[in-house]
């Protein structure tokens, strides 16, 4: 399927990452674009964890590289997207599973430790995720 080809070359270019802030600032909208497709669209609700597993390579990757408030914001808005729709659709408990091994709690509590790099846009929304996070059963 294309939607998961997207994915793939993304993520291979995260992996490959480079400090080119536009190529940031195109992944993130990849998964921002991305999360928003499936949250709209019932058909592609099997494409979560992988788009969440992508989110998450994004994730690890802004704590070693110098990411702008724009890009932190949008991954954030992704993350919490894909949580909301994963909580739905799951429930928290399915959710909880899913997410628990991929530490995601532990890199938003990171990230929000080092909040000032990013701005306040991007601590506002990294607190909504938290929020979501908070709700799943642990």
């Amino acid at each position: 399927m294309c939607f998961y080809s997207i994915l793939t070359v993304a993520e291979k270019i995260s992996i490959q990452s480079t400090n080119n802030k536009n190529i940031q600032l195109a992944l993130a909208t990849v998964a921002l674009n991305a999360s928003t497709y499936i949250f709209s669209s019932t058909q592609l609700s099997n494409h979560v964890e992988p788009l969440l597993s992508f989110i998450c390579i994004m994730l690890d990757d802004f704590s070693s590289k110098n990411y702008s408030e724009e890009s932190m914001t949008r991954i954030l808005i992704a993350l919490g997207t894909v949580l909301l729709l994963f909580t739905q659709q799951k429930g928290n408990a399915e959710t909880a599973k899913i997410v628990l091994p991929m530490d995601i709690l532990g890199k938003l509590q990171a990230l929000s430790s080092v909040n000032a790099a990013f701005g306040q846009k991007a601590k506002d929304v990294a607190n909504e995720a938290l929020s979501v996070l908070s709700e799943l059963s642990w």
